[in-house]
């Protein structure tokens, strides 16, 4: 054998003794894909109450008739649509008490049962205070934690003020979305929504969205059909994004 075929099959050696182990040693990419964790948050105060309960007795009456839809069915209907399978889901509301569900999974049977532990009607609109028991709850669970609010932001019956909420909501590392409940009566003498007012009385539920890198949704008392969708587009465009959503 001449020395150069000897020195080509010890170039052939090393080259299959070392590309295999090269590989193995080569670190994984990270996953860009974190936990999500969804707690839809509803005011059932005095002043939101009927907003749930006409659907159920509208229905009872009219059992052939879907002018409106029933926000205890196409609420979880709206995040089983939207979100991805491997979120974890919890419902919670405020009122005469602070109800909070165990978290479930997106799954039909399981959001239907979990959103009626959190069955209640009448009382305050402790919002802050409930606000920060979301904080509370969603605190100790790993990824992106997102609190969908449900409110007229008509605030009362608080122990904790806004600013206890905010501070709180942004240690818990949250993103706030507040879909805010109003009437066309919102106006001021200038025909103009008191809710596009940066100083008008809603303003707190647009800073604890806006601090908190969420979002701001306004919607309309007769139209209320338009919550599940905007619920659904919410967490569809959280979910597709599938990445690290903290900021």
């Amino acid at each position: 054998m001449t020395g150069a075929a000897r020195l080509a099959l010890v170039a052939l050696a090393f080259a299959v003794a070392t590309t295999p182990k090269a590989v193995a040693q080569q670190p994984a990419l990270p996953s860009l894909v974190r936990p999500m964790q969804v707690l839809l948050l509803a005011d059932r105060s005095g002043s939101m109450s009927s907003d749930y309960d006409q659907f159920t007795a509208f229905r009872a009456k009219y059992p052939g008739i879907r002018p409106v839809d029933d926000l205890r069915i196409e609420l979880p209907r709206s995040l089983l649509s939207g979100l991805r399978q491997d979120a974890a889901v919890q419902f919670g509301s405020f009122g005469r008490s602070f109800l909070f569900s165990r978290f479930v999974a997106p799954d039909r049977a399981a959001l239907g049962a979990a959103m009626a532990e959190t069955e209640q009607d009448g009382g305050p609109s402790p919002i802050w205070d409930a606000m920060s028991r979301a904080a509370a709850s969603l605190a100790e669970r790993d990824g992106d934690r997102i609190v969908l609010l449900i409110t007229d932001g008509r605030a009362s019956g608080n122990v904790l003020g806004f600013d206890d909420a905010l501070n709180h909501a942004l240690a818990a590392g949250l993103r706030v979305f507040v879909f805010d409940i109003h009437n066309p009566s919102d106006l001021d003498a200038k025909n103009r929504r008191v809710l596009d007012d940066p100083n008008g009385p809603n303003r707190d539920l647009r800073r604890i969205a806006v601090n908190t890198n969420g979002g701001y949704i306004v919607v309309s008392r007769p139209s209320r059909i338009s919550l599940p969708r905007a619920v659904e587009t919410i967490v569809k465009d959280l979910s597709a994004a599938r990445r690290d959503l903290s900021r």
